[in-house]
């Protein structure tokens, strides 16, 4: 998780207003891709919703500590990182909506547990980027509607087992975890 001297900004509200300014930029331009790294976010301003092309969100090391809700009106998001936040937990809804959502990075946010149905509502999902977290376990059925996964990095967590779901992933070419797990 990121430092505070790594932001961008010295406050909340000031990264709140140049994210604002960036998020016009982009809608002027129709821009297809919005960075808000090192922003030091802890929310998004709602004048994202009007984003309509929006395909690649990049919002780490910011202080984010839950999925904004917000980001479900974003229909044509193929690409999100949430890496380096504040995100111990989410909630099952977390990705409701994004059902085009093709690259998800989760590393370095602390997560502790995963819903097992966190991943329904993105069955398009190929690459999902989980490392260095505090994960010990997975749901059983966590990867079950995960049929175009391609791509699984869940190194740098403590799981001595992967789920039986991730026999569906058959498109399945690179997985690292960082102990060798058996099957649950």
């Amino acid at each position: 998780m990121a430092d505070e001297k790594e932001y961008q900004y010295a406050t909340p509200v000031e990264a709140f207003a140049a994210a604002e300014r960036k998020i016009d930029e982009v809608r002027k331009t129709g821009g297809e891709r919005l960075l808000l790294e090192r922003y030091g976010l802890e929310d998004l301003p709602e004048s994202i919703v009007g984003l309509e092309r929006l395909r690649t969100l990049d919002l780490d090391y910011n202080r984010l500590t839950t999925v904004p809700a917000i980001l479900r009106q974003l229909p044509v998001l193929q690409s999100l990182n949430l890496q380096d936040n504040k995100l111990a937990r989410l909630p099952e809804e977390a990705f409701a909506g994004l059902q085009q959502l093709k690259h998800l990075a989760l590393s370095r946010n602390g997560l502790t547990t995963l819903p097992e149905k966190i991943f329904t509502e993105v069955p398009q999902l190929e690459s999902l980027i989980l490392r260095d977290n505090n994960l010990t376990t997975l749901p059983l059925d966590v990867f079950a509607r995960l049929s175009w996964l391609k791509r699984l990095l869940l190194n740098g967590n403590g799981l001595t087992s992967l789920p039986r779901s991730l026999e569906k992933c058959r498109r399945l070419k690179c997985c690292i975890f960082t102990a060798i797990p058996h099957w649950v």
